[in-house]
């Protein structure tokens, strides 16, 4: 929807679902494991103001809710769609967050030269969990935080044969990871004795810069060489602590 004509604009757009996995439950606690569930809202702002001509503006945010169902079922006969494990040693709830802010920046500086600037940064947070009745407690989170930018000039002419691309790009990927995980000894014939099974925090990230360059050149109507390269720097690093 238009806010200033020719200049600001605005749109707001979602959507939803929720659906069952077509399984029966042996135990009609545990039929939260067959629900599905996911939704979005984004909203974005186009700005071309008139005191810049060839500037372009686009300005997205997002957030994203992502719960799937746990489609396992039991055999032998698989077809039945039947859950009858009520050990749950596998199954387990993963609840996810995305949030995504992004800049999109684009400057016409003549008809044949233009800059353009993408800035984004992506925040994930996850949790995962198991049923009550589970053999293996489970309690993990995981989040992550995204970086980048990436910046381009570019040139293409209709009365020239070359056109081609330079452009730079930096990043910095997070990922922390908190687990706490603990075995019940029901099965083992020790009923009531939870027993430690993994503690770890762990926490990892990435670091890379780099440029690239693209020339094309129009040898004939239907002939164009190529050529282009990239260079690209990274750095990896990772830390792991816990009692277990």
């Amino acid at each position: 929807a238009p806010i200033i004509a020719d200049q600001l604009a605005f749109r707001l757009s979602g959507q939803a679902w929720k659906s069952t996995k077509d399984i029966d439950y042996v135990d009609p606690a545990l039929a939260d494991l067959g629900k599905d569930e996911f939704n979005e809202i984004r909203g974005k702002l186009l700005f071309t103001p008139e005191a810049l001509p060839g500037f372009t503006g686009l300005f997205t945010v997002s957030r994203t809710h992502d719960k799937p169902a746990w489609g396992l079922v039991s055999g032998p006969d698989f077809f039945a769609r039947r859950f009858a494990d009520t050990d749950l040693t596998t199954a387990e709830f993963r609840d996810t967050y995305v949030n995504r802010y992004i800049a999109d920046l684009t400057y016409e500086i003549t008809p044949d030269w233009t800059v353009k600037s993408v800035t984004s940064f992506v925040d994930t947070d996850m949790t995962i969990t198991t049923p009550d009745s589970s053999l293996l407690i489970r309690d993990d989170s995981r989040e992550g935080k995204d970086f980048s930018h990436d910046m381009r000039l570019t040139y293409e002419s209709a009365d020239s044969p070359f056109s081609g691309v330079f452009g730079i790009f930096a990043g910095r990927f997070t990922s922390d990871l908190n687990s706490d995980m603990q075995l019940k000894l029901d099965g083992f014939g020790m009923p009531g004795v939870v027993i430690p099974y993994q503690m770890l925090d762990a926490k990892n990230k990435t670091e890379s810069v780099g440029a690239y360059a693209d020339a094309r050149y129009k040898v004939a109507e239907r002939w164009t060489a190529k050529a282009g390269g990239r260079l690209l720097r990274f750095q990896l690093g990772a830390r792991f602590g816990g009692p277990l």
